[in-house]
């Protein structure tokens, strides 16, 4: 992109785009799961049965499609 910019003077395309955005979801995923480690939570983590019936049954239709 700096090429792109700044010695071609081009604009960026779309594509160019989705990648700052994807880029930016990335660090935000990072930044949330550090404070979240941080803070405790991820320590004593124990699955319920109801969450493990619905991500058993979303995880089979999944693989179905």
């Amino acid at each position: 992109m700096y090429t792109r910019l700044f010695r071609l003077r081009s604009r960026l395309d779309a594509s160019d785009y989705l990648l700052l955005a994807s880029a930016l979801v990335a660090l935000g995923l990072i930044i949330c799961d550090t404070l979240t480690y941080q803070m405790g939570v991820l320590d004593e983590y124990e699955t319920s049965e109801k969450l493990s019936k619905v991500s058993g049954s979303s995880g089979s239709r999944c693989a179905h499609i």
